[in-house]
């Protein structure tokens, strides 16, 4: 008698594990988003106030590059968990043009605001400041990200800048 022929299945995979990266949560200009960090209790809100496109500098020695300008992202800051916050701002936040072009913030101090470099922010407690940036005198900005702890893979929120 010839070999009868047997089909095997396998078993369906199992979906996958892997969450899909998080995404950015996005306002306006003007509102509040909740940051979350990495670690129990690690909540902050974040308000965009103003977005000085032409920042001044605050000093005769500093100014942008020839054909570059500063810009200046005002925020409030507000320690809304039990962790403490100590951070500095800049290094989990980017300022992107019309383009998609991503800028990193400088250490430079404007006119329009406090620099906000390393912060301290008890819970319940609040720091109003601002960050700049330097791009192009022809770039647009079009939107500000932010997340706490970014290198842990936590959701940053997006503000629209909105264009004359």
């Amino acid at each position: 008698m010839p070999p009868v022929a047997t089909a095997t299945t396998s078993p369906p995979a199992p979906p996958s594990q892997e969450a899909p990266p998080p995404q950015p949560t996005s306002t306006n200009v003007g509102s509040s988003l909740t940051l979350r960090g990495y670690g129990a209790g690690a909540q902050i809100d974040v308000a965009v106030t103003n977005v000085f496109i032409a920042a001044n500098p605050a000093n005769d020695y500093s100014h942008p590059k020839a054909g570059h300008r500063w810009i200046a992202v005002e925020l409030r800051i507000t320690n809304s968990g039990q962790a403490i916050y100590d951070e500095y701002p800049g290094n989990d936040s980017h300022l992107i043009d019309a383009e998609g072009q991503q800028y990193d913030d400088t250490f430079q101090d404007v006119k329009e605001g406090v620099n906000l470099r390393d912060v301290t922010i008890t819970p319940g407690d609040s720091r109003k400041g601002v960050l700049v940036y330097e791009m192009p005198e022809t770039a647009k900005p079009a939107k500000f990200q932010m997340a706490w702890d970014s290198v842990f893979g936590n959701a940053p929120g997006e503000w629209i800048i909105s264009q004359p």
